[in-house]
């Protein structure tokens, strides 16, 4: 009788044992997921927030190319306009100097 009452103790204490793990093992994974939700989250934000950024900085270097090649046009015209200011100062030269040389 005695070794059936140990027996029943012990099955008792072992099944104590289990369910006590199992609520710790419950506990902890409850505690990781809502751990690993908020660092997901963390991320999510940050990844947002990085996306901004960059919208923001491939704005501008569109503004900056924009403006560059606007210069570079004006730059170009202004060229141009000089280069045919001096053909025809050239042009009236080399008609002086033949109406001199007559």
């Amino acid at each position: 009788m005695q070794v059936a009452y140990l027996i029943a103790r012990y099955i008792q204490s072992a099944r104590s044992i289990r369910e006590s793990m199992e609520g710790r093992i419950a506990g902890m994974k409850e505690r990781m997921n809502k751990a690993w939700n908020e660092r997901m989250r963390i991320l999510q934000d940050d990844s947002f927030r990085q996306k901004q950024r960059l919208d923001s900085v491939l704005e501008m270097k569109e503004g900056f190319r924009e403006a560059l090649m606007s210069h570079k046009r004006e730059l170009l015209i202004e060229h141009k306009m000089s280069s045919a200011a001096v053909q025809k100062n050239l042009a009236e030269l080399s008609e002086r100097k033949q109406d001199l040389s007559k």
